[in-house]
């Protein structure tokens, strides 16, 4: 659930809040001149007003990207800006407060300019201007584009028409003093409180308010936070149809599955022609159609080329390329509907979901840029292949970015960063092709994976659990995900993979923190090896989250089709457990290179529980066959500490070691 915050505080209160901000401060102290001025001397302070007035602009311009929520309490409130003259006000931001959709991008940057873009942007069009959006709030844990929605905040605007907007997480917004409140008095449609349908004068707390532009009454303004909550709920609604506009959100239509009809966009210019050729194209769009089939189990079906999905001759476009450079989702993707449209006779009702592909030209600080959850991507720079299209698509299905938490390699859990696009098996995060795939949160968030194929694990449902892969087919009542409440927003997640080959992605599960909607989710470095890479739990080892009391242990396949990992989880606090002991022996302990060596773990369990057995060789093996009796063998000179973890499953946990020597190490 969406927090429910109070209103932010009149602006008559928070404008001048700008003592360690000169160009504001300055600002602020000339109002305080030019309004306590007689009329007929104000046009002397004029001048000076217009040039702090632009020195302001510029100052607010890098506050809005940096701190939308302070960039709103510093606007200049209406009263104030009735008082001043048209060549100063025309230099303040816009107050923004209409209906519109806010489109949230998602990019795969160039190599090596990952610091040039953006991984997740906002962008809004309201009337014929175009603009970069910042929220804060609750905006930034709704990672998913949202459709005619009241937007309140403010904006400014260049040369060029482009502007930048600082969204409040507030649909409901108070008057600026009491000036605008009479002024909204005289709009409003009508006496009754938006909420409670009574006069709004019942309680004798009349209260106007500003919705998308739309003057209101409640009668309080407690019914004013009321109504704001409830149109924050509606609007950040996960799994509802909330706002009408755009695709319904998932679980209440088939935009996720389903036969869909693509028209691929190929744009040429007066000066250059640089898009996907002709030879390209059915290459292309087979293997993205065949990675999007494999990865849905066959429930999201692409189109054909000429039968119901299309691409463009290579359409001439007004203009040069360089005037199309960085406007990927803007000015080229809408130039390019309209031209294949009117010049080139697309019925562009026709399809479902439309891209563009460039190469070098014009000019794109990324390989791909989509729109989460609206239709609409750019393949750019020539990144045509089918995972740079899965990512991109992903973003248009409603999926975020699969990201890794990185510790450095010293803990799982514990401090670290969010590393963006960090997950190597996931195509949101390293836009590849098979064997990478969405992981089974994201396709139970795309109903590829039915909620019944979930299980939600607490500790009244404990126990052993067979976890089919997910990257192999679609069994029907087959588990393919874990749940485990982390916190009220945040899950872990217990997921199986199979196309990876690798000695840990075939013998272990991975563990991953998600959201319950959209949000990015985060692959647990389980292996401490700070990379994503080959990295999952393995046989017979145990992770544990004492805080939680959850405790999770792969303890060996199923052996079935697909493949399967049967993974004990237990949650509790278990106060009388008492961990094992164990003691480990070796065949020899002096051995030549390539001698096979026994290995053995006696162990016992005071409470009588079952153990999982997990054995470390020091020279980058591991046991994946949860037994107490193992072998190995060392192909080189050294001294080896073989290291046997015993574990309770419950957080109990026991080592023992013992120290081999091959051949004749040349080091102590």
């Amino acid at each position: 659930p969406v927090q429910r915050m109070q209103l932010l505080p009149s602006l008559s209160l928070t404008w001048e809040r700008a003592a360690d901000r000169p160009e504001f401060s300055r600002f602020i102290d000339w109002t305080r001149r030019y309004r306590g001025t007689p009329i007929a001397e104000q046009k002397a302070l004029e001048a000076q007003g217009i040039q702090l007035a632009q020195a302001r602009r510029a100052a607010l311009a890098e506050l809005i990207k940096g701190d939308p929520q302070h960039a709103i309490e510093l606007t200049v409130p209406f009263g104030v800006r009735q008082e001043l003259p048209k060549s100063v006000e025309n230099l303040l931001e816009e107050r923004i407060n209409t209906r519109g959709d806010l489109m949230v991008i998602g990019a795969i940057p160039l190599p090596g300019r990952e610091n040039e873009i953006a991984p997740i942007s906002w962008s809004t069009k309201l009337g014929d201007t175009t603009y970069d959006a910042y929220p804060f709030g609750w905006w930034l844990d709704h990672i998913i584009s949202t459709y005619n929605v009241p937007m309140n905040g403010i904006a400014l605007t260049d040369n060029s028409g482009r502007g930048i907007l600082a969204l409040s997480p507030h649909p409901v917004r108070l008057p600026d003093d009491l000036e605008e409140a009479a002024h909204l008095e005289s709009k409003a449609l009508g006496p009754l409180c938006s909420v409670s349908g009574n006069l709004a004068t019942s309680r004798n707390e009349k209260t106007i308010i500003d919705v998308g532009g739309v003057a209101q009454f409640t009668c309080g303004l407690d019914h004013a936070v009321i109504l704001d909550a409830q149109l924050i709920e509606a609007a950040s609604a996960p799994n509802g149809p909330a706002t009408t506009g755009g695709p319904p959100l998932v679980g209440y239509d088939n935009y996720t599955t389903g036969r869909k009809r693509f028209l691929i966009m190929r744009p040429g210019f007066s000066d250059v022609t640089n898009t996907m050729a002709d030879s390209q194209v059915a290459g292309h769009f087979n293997s993205f159609s065949n990675n999007m089939y494999e990865m849905s189990y066959g429930k999201l079906i692409f189109a054909g080329l000429g039968q119901g999905s299309d691409a463009t001759p290579i359409m001439r476009l007004p203009g040069i390329a360089a005037n199309y450079d960085n406007t990927g989702l803007g000015k080229l993707y809408n130039t390019c509907r309209d031209v294949a449209q009117t010049n080139y006779g697309f019925n562009l009702n026709q399809y479902d979901f439309f891209y563009v592909v460039t190469g070098g030209q014009p000019a794109a600080g990324y390989a791909g840029l989509g729109f989460v959850r609206g239709v609409g991507f750019h393949l750019a720079n020539g990144y045509f292949g089918a995972g740079t299209a899965s990512h991109e698509y992903g973003h248009n299905l409603g999926l975020n970015h699969a990201n890794f938490w990185s510790t450095l390699g010293k803990t799982i859990i514990g401090t670290g960063n969010s590393i963006e696009y960090g997950d190597n098996n996931d195509p949101m995060g390293a836009a590849g092709a098979s064997p990478q795939h969405y992981g089974s949160r994201y396709k139970n968030y795309l109903s590829w994976i039915s909620d019944a194929d979930i299980v939600t694990v607490t500790n009244g449902n404990s126990g052993t659990f067979r976890l089919y892969s997910l990257d192999v087919t679609d069994v029907p009542g087959s588990l393919r995900g874990l749940r485990i409440a982390r916190n009220t927003s945040q899950n872990y997640w217990v997921q199986f993979r199979q196309r990876f080959t690798s000695p840990s992605m075939q013998n272990g599960v991975q563990l991953l923190w998600t959201g319950n909607g959209n949000q990015s989710s985060l692959l647990l470095d389980t292996r401490l090896d700070d990379t994503s890479n080959d990295n999952a739990l393995l046989i017979g080892r145990t992770f544990s989250d004492k805080t939680l009391g959850l405790h999770i242990t792969p303890i060996g396949k199923g052996h079935t089709y697909p493949e399967s990992m049967d993974v004990v989880v237990n949650i509790g606090a278990f106060p009388a457990n008492q961990p094992p002991v164990c003691v480990v022996a070796a065949s020899a302990i002096n051995a030549g290179p390539g001698q096979i060596i026994a290995f053995s773990a006696t162990a016992t369990d005071p409470n009588g529980d079952a153990l999982a057995y997990y054995w470390e060789f020091a020279d980058g093996g591991n046991s994946v066959s949860n037994s107490p009796a193992t072998t190995h063998s060392f192909a080189s000179a050294g001294e080896y500490i073989v290291q046997c973890i015993v574990s309770d499953m419950k957080g109990g946990t026991a080592r023992d070691s013992v120290l081999v020597r091959v051949g004749s190490p040349a080091t102590f």
